[in-house]
């Protein structure tokens, strides 16, 4: 038996729906603890960032899926007036993570030996190339919606689960609405 299967006789009673209602809403939440930091991170770095020449520490090119190859590099910097080493991380604190670049940009950044980079001034440790930096606010806007219609549909659903229990729907009633109701 598949999942699909699994899952839609799941939705045939309500015990089964308010599981899956349960489900989204975990998950949902899940990607709002995931997304949301990430969201904001990246908007605070849109609008207040400085620029800075990034060292390229490692290189690689790797080959994924369906032959598609992909072109990373890793980076470190230091802000002015500090000795701290800089890397490309994320929200949950990873460090050193791997930036994809263009095949192109790739051969003049290893052959450089360096990359433009931006960073927040009051936190350095969010930081990103500066080719991204225009696609941060869009990156952003998709991380939340994602996460407000993951969560919010599961919510959603146990509100008319629970609305449906509380006005004496049976089992094998729908949640849905009935053609003339309000």
């Amino acid at each position: 038996m598949g999942l699909e299967l699994f899952i839609l006789g799941l939705l045939k009673t309500r015990r089964g729906r308010t599981v899956v209602a349960l489900l989204l809403s975990i998950t949902g939440l899940l990607w709002v603890w995931l997304f949301i930091p990430a969201a904001l991170s990246a908007w605070r770095l849109a609008e207040h960032h400085a620029v800075v020449t990034a060292e390229i520490t490692d290189a690689r090119i790797s080959h994924g899926q369906y032959f598609k190859m992909s072109h990373e590099v890793r980076y470190r910097f230091r802000v002015p007036g500090s000795e701290q080493w800089y890397h490309h991380s994320d929200h949950t604190h990873r460090g050193s993570l791997w930036v994809s670049l263009t095949e192109d940009q790739w051969l003049a950044a290893t052959q450089r030996g360096t990359v433009e980079a931006i960073y927040l001034p009051d936190d350095p440790s969010n930081n990103d190339l500066q080719q991204n930096a225009a696609e941060l606010k869009r990156r952003a806007l998709l991380m939340t919606l994602w996460s407000v219609i993951w969560c919010g549909s599961g919510i959603i659903w146990l509100v008319a689960i629970v609305a449906g229990a509380i006005v004496g729907m049976g089992d094998s009633e729908t949640l849905m609405l009935k053609p003339g109701a309000s």
